[in-house]
């Protein structure tokens, strides 16, 4: 039984899950145009994944409610459930202690402050009173940092991930949030990786001062032609 009807996706030239390449490259995007947009079984079990945590969230499901059902062409099996479970149990927790924010799933959100080709798919977004959290499930084995460092040629260097400050500023554009935010927590869950000292869910906090050098770091390096070999 498949719970989630599966849609052909459209993806930016320009996503927010490319940008810590884009940054560095620019020319990376029009030396890509043209060329298949492939994916991998990785990728396909990740968005597979990601449908499971969605309906599980919507629908109040644990994860191991909807082994044996088929998301994405993958039937769920234990390994998925744990995974998935992890990241529901955290937005639920965030749900509890944080009961009058406001909860957005897979939100759409834009960069348009910058260009409306900055644009992406959020997995969780909450908005409690001046504080902004955005969340991003990682289903892969590689270990991904919130806290990384980050080059933008033309511009310099910034502390944090390219990805998830992405969604966090075209999540401001798109739910008019400036002036309101004075504080965003980017959030990584990464059930397949333990290997962090933080551990499978991994927390950064922004002022609007750090905030703001992001978005000058978007704008710098947005449509730049650098060729950057790597």
């Amino acid at each position: 039984m498949n719970l989630l009807p599966v849609a052909q996706a459209l993806h930016s030239s320009y996503g927010f899950s490319a940008q810590s390449r884009i940054m560095v490259c620019g020319m990376s995007v029009p030396m890509a145009a043209g060329l298949p947009n492939s994916s991998n079984p990785a990728s396909e079990l990740g968005t597979a994944v990601h449908e499971l945590v969605e309906v599980a969230l919507k629908f109040g499901f644990s994860c191991h409610d909807l082994i044996g059902h088929t998301f994405n062409k993958h039937v769920v099996t234990d390994e998925m459930a744990d995974g998935g479970q992890v990241y529901v149990n955290y937005v639920r927790q965030i749900k509890v202690q944080r009961p009058n924010a406001k909860v957005y799933l897979e939100l759409k959100v834009c960069l348009s402050s910058i260009s409306n080709e900055l644009w992406g798919t959020a997995d969780l977004v909450i908005v409690d009173g001046d504080t902004l959290i955005v969340g991003d499930y990682k289903n892969g084995y590689g270990l991904v940092e919130v806290d990384g460092m980050q080059t933008i040629t033309g511009y310099g260097q910034l502390n944090g991930n390219a990805q998830t400050v992405g969604y966090s500023l075209a999540t401001m554009d798109s739910l008019q949030l400036w002036g309101k935010i004075t504080k965003i927590i980017n959030v990584i869950v990464q059930p397949n990786n333990d290997e962090h000292p933080d551990g499978v869910i991994r927390v950064k906090e922004y002022d609007m001062a750090e905030i703001t050098q992001w978005h000058h770091a978007y704008r710098a390096s947005h449509g730049r032609k650098d060729f950057v070999a790597g």
